[in-house]
């Protein structure tokens, strides 16, 4: 029998290794880079918007105030283990935070895919407008239709890690923009009787759901919610357009509406 769980809930347990890949350093440099040229200090409080295991927050604890969100208990409690950074459980759409209380916030790994209206997205834009000082920043990438159809749609993963087997199904709505993926990972528990092993196999399900909106919409909603577009990205400064880019990266500043 398969039970069905939250996203990231077991996806966790194997994420930092299927993701062992992603340059993480390089992406921290990036943001380090465009905060240090806005004069943040090691006294500025910096969120980091669906933290995941932590990596990227944990690199720039040294330099900043570092508090990491993510909605996910699981993804949090590998960042606590990880990195000595503050975690806090909360939705990108209702932060616990004051008005005008951070200086600057960052989300990398396409998180904000997961708003998949308008709503939303504009919901979440306010949310990081009300919690940023005046002149804030808020860096966030996103992943790009480019990215899902040559990656993700239609394409099957299958992994092992340790006790641990992954499938991971994945399928684009052309139509609607939406990504799903379905990841099926089984666990398998040693049960020794004596000298013998055998092993118990439990069988997880997560969906996880996602859209790809264009940059019109995203600059759209973004300008709705009160910021100025500083600059528009792609692939972390690695390419010059969007033609063949994986992720758009934009740097939001908060203005007096």
């Amino acid at each position: 029998m398969i039970k069905l769980k939250s996203p990231y809930s077991m996806f966790a347990k194997v994420y930092d290794r299927t993701m062992n890949e992603i340059p993480y350093h390089h992406w921290a440099y990036y943001i380090y880079q465009l905060f240090e040229a806005h004069n943040l200090t090691t006294g500025d409080w910096v969120v980091d918007i669906g933290t995941g295991t932590g990596i990227i927050a944990g690199k720039l604890s040294a330099y900043y105030k570092m508090v990491a969100i993510d909605i996910s208990y699981s993804m949090l409690s590998f960042a606590k283990v990880n990195n000595e950074i503050k975690c806090v459980q909360a939705d990108m759409k209702a932060l616990p935070f004051l008005n005008d209380e951070i200086s600057s916030a960052f989300s990398t790994h396409d998180c904000l895919n997961y708003l998949t209206d308008e709503k939303m997205m504009y919901n979440h834009f306010k949310e990081i407008y009300r919690i940023l000082k005046p002149n804030g920043l808020y860096l966030f990438d996103y992943s790009t239709e480019y990215n899902v159809l040559k990656h993700f749609n239609d394409k099957v993963f299958n992994e092992h890690y340790n006790n641990y087997h992954m499938k991971w199904s994945n399928t684009y709505d052309l139509n609607d923009q939406i990504v799903t993926s379905v990841i099926d990972i089984t666990e398998y528990l040693p049960n020794w009787y004596g000298i013998f092993v055998f092993w118990k196999r439990k069988k997880y399900r997560e969906i996880h759901i996602q859209k790809v909106f264009s940059e019109n919409t995203i600059e759209k909603l973004c300008k709705m919610a009160g910021f100025k577009i500083l600059k528009k990205d792609y692939d972390y400064g690695e390419n010059k357009s969007n033609e063949y880019a994986n992720i758009l990266v934009y740097v939001l500043q908060k203005i007096n509406l």
